[in-house]
């Protein structure tokens, strides 16, 4: 993949993000490798996403013990995906100074997430991704609270993803929307590199 993102503009020359999105003038980003913040998101100044600030940063329920995974914009919404929940930023100003944004939690259910955040997708209006029990699809965004319906899976598909999300292979999940098609590649368990579509 690409190289990881350095920071200038207040961070330390040692923060590297590796996850990107541009988001309402901003560009969010998050550090999922680092031990002592893997639940911050980071963003860039206004407009201007070589200046990082110091104070831009927001840490999203950092006492739970899960990592951000991925972070997804649905229907003007920035989407941030932990192992086992879903938050949601909406707002047009991110100012720590000012704050006129605000941080919620998707609660239906609430113990949703998933560890493959390059599994998330968007596709026909809809929010798709793998989580530690299935593929799920969220609906609804501009709507508070969110709602998160099941996606139906059926015979050796749904096998496979069970195998998918078993064990070591857990790690190299990926999806892209292709061809009017919502394609999920993941590794079996006895291989080294993703062999199952």
């Amino acid at each position: 993949g690409p190289a990881p993102t350095a920071l200038s503009g207040g961070f330390a020359s040692s923060t590297v993000l590796n996850k990107l999105v541009r988001f309402k003038n901003y560009v969010f980003g998050i550090n999922n490798k680092n031990a002592s913040t893997p639940s911050r998101l980071f963003w860039s100044s206004n407009l201007d996403a070589e200046t990082w600030p110091a104070a831009n940063f927001l840490d999203v329920n950092p006492n739970d013990g899960d990592t951000i995974t991925g972070l997804v914009i649905f229907n003007d919404v920035l989407f941030i995906f932990k192992e086992t929940s879903i938050y949601y930023l909406v707002g047009e100003v991110f100012d720590p100074s000012n704050p006129t944004y605000a941080l919620r939690k998707a609660t239906n259910p609430s113990n949703i997430g998933t560890f493959h955040g390059r599994t998330c997708r968007v596709f026909q209006d809809r929010l798709i991704f793998l989580a530690h029990d299935g593929v799920y699809a969220l609906t609804s965004p501009s709507v508070s609270p969110v709602n998160i319906t099941r996606s139906k899976v059926n015979g050796s598909i749904k096998d496979m993803i069970n195998r998918a999300i078993a064990g070591a292979a857990t790690t190299h999940c990926v999806a892209e929307v292709y061809d009017n098609k919502y394609w999920l590649s993941f590794q079996n368990l006895s291989a080294s590199t993703n062999n199952r579509t």
